[in-house]
């Protein structure tokens, strides 16, 4: 008898300890993380992003970043051409990326995984926004010389009224790649989730993907 409740002590001892163990192990295995990370970063896609990030305000923190960046950047280098670019200009131009992005598929494969690393393989098609920005450009210098107009400065502004109108035009029709490119990612785990082990190498990295660069 005393044997049997000893082995029984065991076996709950076990039990509990395997409980706990599977308790401290990250619900969402690399891969799946790999997918919701690439989808919220590269599509905004907040779906199941809280699997992962919990905090609300680090998604919106995030999001607006993003935005300020694209915005100043737009503005730096409309201001070196002197010209003048609206907020709500950026904005309509801002959208349209995002709505060209959202088209892009990104799937994730685990390569190898062991207690608190792991290797994930992340293939994208993408989009060749160079080209429909240059063919933006085209439309509107054809656009604005058809116009006859002889002031610089009125010349400058449709210019740029032309060339935000195409190009929001044109980002909304791009078609994504047929075409994959695919890199492996290192990640681990970190208060119980699984991340990229350098955060901003994969966010640079996945931004190079879905723009075929």
């Amino acid at each position: 008898m005393k044997n049997m409740k000893k082995g029984v002590v065991m076996l709950l001892m076990l039990l509990l300890v395997s409980t706990m163990l599977m308790g401290c192990k990250p619900k969402v295995g690399p891969d799946e993380s790999a997918k919701i990370i690439s989808d919220f970063m590269v599509k905004g896609d907040r779906t199941k992003i809280s699997q992962i990030i919990k905090d609300k305000k680090e998604l919106d923190k995030y999001d607006k970043k993003e935005k300020d960046t694209f915005v100043k950047e737009l503005k730096d280098s409309s201001s070196s051409g002197d010209l003048q670019i609206t907020d709500a200009q950026c904005d309509e131009v801002y959208d349209s990326v995002r709505a060209a992005l959202k088209k892009v598929t990104v799937t994730t494969k685990k390569v190898s995984e062991d207690k608190d690393s792991a290797t994930v393989t992340v293939t994208t098609t993408y989009v060749d926004m160079t080209s429909v920005v240059k063919q933006a450009v085209t439309e509107s210098v054809k656009e604005v010389m058809a116009e006859g107009l002889t002031d610089e400065t009125q010349a400058k502004n449709e210019a740029v009224k032309a060339y935000i109108k195409n190009v929001a035009k044109d980002m909304k029709e791009i078609k994504p790649s047929t075409k994959t490119v695919s890199n492996n990612f290192k990640f681990k785990v970190q208060s119980n989730v699984w991340v990229p082990e350098d955060e901003d190498a994969f966010e640079t990295k996945l931004g190079e993907m879905v723009l075929g660069e």
